[in-house]
């Protein structure tokens, strides 16, 4: 048939021929490593959002406590005695 017996392929359990060569030349990343590289990238993107939210709302409370503040600034206050000596004048004049 002119096949040499290595480049013969056939069905059984035990592999044989050319399919399987005895060096493996290995180049790059393993696996493991790229998934750990991976997984480091992911943890550091969370971190950084972490980070990024916590400063974010950090800032809109200040932001809210400000308008607050200056909404009680400019509103009148009254105290109680205020209110009584305002009754007081409304009931003599009348």
């Amino acid at each position: 048939m002119g096949l040499r017996r290595d480049e013969i392929i056939c069905y059984e359990a035990n592999p044989h021929g050319n399919t399987h060569p005895q060096t493996v030349e290995e180049k790059g990343l393993s696996s493991a490593q790229v998934g750990g590289i991976a997984g480091g990238v992911s943890a550091a993107v969370v971190l950084l959002a972490a980070v990024g939210a916590f400063f974010i709302v950090r800032r809109r409370r200040a932001a809210k406590a400000a308008k607050v503040a200056a909404l009680a600034q400019s509103l009148p206050s009254y105290s109680a005695q205020d209110e009584k000596n305002a009754m007081k004048q409304v009931t003599t004049q009348a």
